[in-house]
């Protein structure tokens, strides 16, 4: 298994996790900074990942977070997946 389809299934597995326990990248709110987030849902996307001269499609599953304070709801995109 190559390394992107290690993180993408070590991804997968933290963000799925039904709690507060569920893996995230930022520390606090990405419009007021507040610390006080709570987990709001999961968005499924394709992930295309070249391998040789072949393309192949993961399943990436991102997290969706909710601020206390300020109420906004935004998705929090690991390192190796770029915001489109």
């Amino acid at each position: 298994m190559r390394d992107i389809e290690l993180l993408v299934n070590q991804h997968n597995a933290g963000v799925r996790v039904v709690s507060e326990r569920r893996k995230r990248y930022r520390s606090g709110c990405v419009i007021c900074n507040s610390k006080k987030i709570s987990s709001h849902e999961l968005r499924r996307r394709t992930l295309r990942i070249i391998q040789g001269c072949n393309v192949v499609l993961r399943t990436l599953w991102l997290a969706r977070w909710r601020c206390m304070d300020c109420r906004r709801v935004w998705t929090d995109y690991p390192s190796f997946r770029l915001a489109v």
